[in-house]
């Protein structure tokens, strides 16, 4: 998995590219906030917080995103997020390429 460093220093715009890939993520998963939520295993609000942009993802949560995604674009962009050595995020990167599939 190539990563690139496609996350912004700035702390505003990461928050709204991050809020912006949480919203494509739901969608395309067809998912309401409430399941989002639950399958997260994350508070409703703080979904709420990172769909509405009031909060950014933090490590834990970033990598919850980049395991759900289907989209190897979003998970390097929630890995790259998680701030995560460059090791870290290859290892991640290989087990989520390689996770099975639902039965």
């Amino acid at each position: 998995m190539k990563l690139v460093n496609m996350v912004p220093q700035d702390e505003e715009l990461r928050r709204k590219m991050a809020t912006e890939r949480v919203r494509q993520l739901k969608e395309r998963l067809g998912l309401t906030q409430q399941e989002l939520s639950e399958k997260l295993k994350l508070a409703h609000g703080t979904v709420g917080g990172y769909l509405s942009g009031s909060r950014t993802p933090d490590t834990f949560s970033c990598l919850l995103l980049a395991g759900l995604s289907d989209a190897e674009e979003d998970r390097d962009f929630f890995l790259t997020l998680a701030e995560l050595t460059s090791e870290h995020r290859d290892l991640i990167g290989l087990a989520l390429q390689t996770k099975p599939s639902p039965d």
